[in-house]
């Protein structure tokens, strides 16, 4: 059940090729807005905190072969920015972050350029080298806006690193 929006039952598909799972229902960005500023957050994360540190500090791994610590990052769905500062941490410099509006990201604001909107529209084009999205896709209303914006905000050459959960684990 949900109870952050008129939606009493979110509808899950997976891909029978890949295994993407993403909900289809349809939602505002009032109702996402509602939704996520709702969530505790320090409980959320706690939750998921070590296999998130995993999963990042693969990511980090993956971004070196591709990405040099000078070149520009964007984290899209930054959550609490922990992927930001364990960037930061690892030697990279030019960072920024994008969550929806209504997310805390003060913890970040000293390391990273933070953009806060529902249609990544404050995010300025051809800026980045890699745009990183971690566990964001299947959560946004419509995932091929979020791939152009990506391929409208980065530069010529930049990459697109994404992860999605594996939530049909057999």
């Amino acid at each position: 059940l949900n109870e952050h929006t008129k939606t009493s039952m979110l509808r899950n598909f997976r891909c029978l090729e890949c295994g993407c799972v993403f909900v289809s229902n349809r939602f505002t960005s009032d109702e996402l807005s509602q939704a996520y500023s709702g969530l505790d957050s320090s409980g959320y994360y706690a939750d998921i905190e070590k296999e998130n540190h995993a999963k990042m500090a693969l990511a980090i791994a993956n971004l070196r072969e591709v990405v040099k610590p000078n070149e520009s990052i964007i984290d899209i769905g930054t959550g609490n920015g922990m992927f930001v500062s364990m960037l930061h941490n690892d030697g990279f410099r030019s960072l920024s972050a994008h969550e929806i509006e209504g997310a805390d990201l003060s913890a970040i604001a000293k390391i990273a350029c933070v953009y806060q909107d529902h249609d990544y529209s404050s995010i300025p084009s051809n800026s980045f080298d890699a745009a990183t999205l971690l566990d964001v896709v299947e959560h946004v209303p419509v995932p091929a806006h979020l791939i152009g914006a990506c391929s409208r905000i980065l530069k010529k050459k930049g990459v697109i690193y994404f992860h999605t959960p594996v939530v049909t684990r057999t």
